[in-house]
């Protein structure tokens, strides 16, 4: 394997672990108290620069979202980021088998994110699907190294 496929696979496994632990702790601390802390966050960022986007983002975002929601979107998210974990320990291992399962399963998980893209219209789901493609498109190389490796 690659140096720069070795640096993208733990970036995007470093990046899986702390996610999957910031939305455990939002599931332990509460949804309704981290929407109140980012609520705070907005309205004190939008007291200094009124026309700041990203604040009016979220602040829209915290306003719009209901509990019942957010734990939904905490528990996909551990779900999805524990499943790419798996998926990066197997094509870092250089399984010959399971590789081309994480290859389709990272697939799918693209195209869901797609239609959650269609659905939302989200910047941050817009930078899922390039992380995810970046990891697909080191996924392939791998496994073709790994296919010429055992012919």
């Amino acid at each position: 394997m690659h140096k720069n496929d070795k640096i993208i696979l733990l970036l995007k496994w470093l990046f899986s672990i702390a996610q999957i632990w910031t939305w455990i702790l939002a599931l332990f601390i509460g949804f309704a108290r981290i929407q109140s802390w980012i609520i705070f966050l907005a309205w004190r960022e939008l007291s200094e620069d009124s026309t700041d986007f990203i604040a009016h983002y979220i602040l829209n975002f915290a306003n719009n979202v209901s509990v019942s929601v957010g734990t939904f979107i905490a528990l996909y998210i551990i779900w999805e980021w524990a499943t790419k974990l798996l998926l990066i320990w197997w094509v870092y291992k250089e399984n010959r088998v399971l590789v081309p399962i994480a290859f389709c399963i990272f697939g799918m998980i693209i195209l869901y994110q797609i239609y959650l893209l269609i659905m939302w219209h989200s910047l941050y789901i817009i930078g899922f699907i390039l992380l995810d493609l970046l990891l697909l498109w080191v996924i392939w190389k791998e496994y073709q190294k790994i296919k010429n490796k055992w012919k």
